[in-house]
């Protein structure tokens, strides 16, 4: 894959995700222990720390649309997401009086490229790509187009 840049936007937290009306606070990396049931999508990477402890109830799911309604249905204490993502899916399946955000967050640091495949056709046309996201962030257009989504 070919990275272009510039990235176009940051690369957006991992959240946990509780009912509203729930009693469970989730306030430093420390308390997700006290969980019975912590829902996580197939294959998604949150972080090391929490990818690796296995002392962790987690509960993997094929998809973020079975988290949200496992949570719904007070199948999970919690589960934890992409922000972006799921603040859109929470909003598109009208949930969103149903859950909160928990304090404690990974905060990501790193940012978001667009990539080609090394054997697309469009590999020639990496300069002007790179450009057009760079005209793109400067006017405005993508942060326009992450709003639409996540607003």
């Amino acid at each position: 894959m070919h990275f272009i840049e510039p990235t176009y936007a940051k690369v957006p937290d991992q959240v946990f995700y509780l009912l509203n009306n729930s009693k469970t606070d989730i306030r430093r990396y420390e308390d997700l222990h006290q969980l019975n049931a912590i829902g996580v999508e197939r294959g998604a990477r949150v972080s090391l720390r929490f990818d690796q402890d296995a002392e962790l109830s987690k509960d993997d799911v094929s998809t973020l649309n079975q988290l949200l309604l496992m949570l719904d249905q007070n199948r999970l204490d919690a589960f934890v997401g992409n922000e972006m993502v799921t603040d859109y899916l929470i909003k598109e399946m009208g949930l969103q009086e149903r859950f909160k955000k928990a304090r404690f967050r990974f905060t990501s640091g790193g940012r978001e490229y667009l990539a080609i495949s090394k054997k697309s056709p469009h590999v020639k046309r990496i300069e002007e790509i790179s450009s057009l996201i760079n005209e793109m962030k400067i006017d405005g257009t993508i942060q326009k187009y992450i709003q639409k989504y996540t607003k």
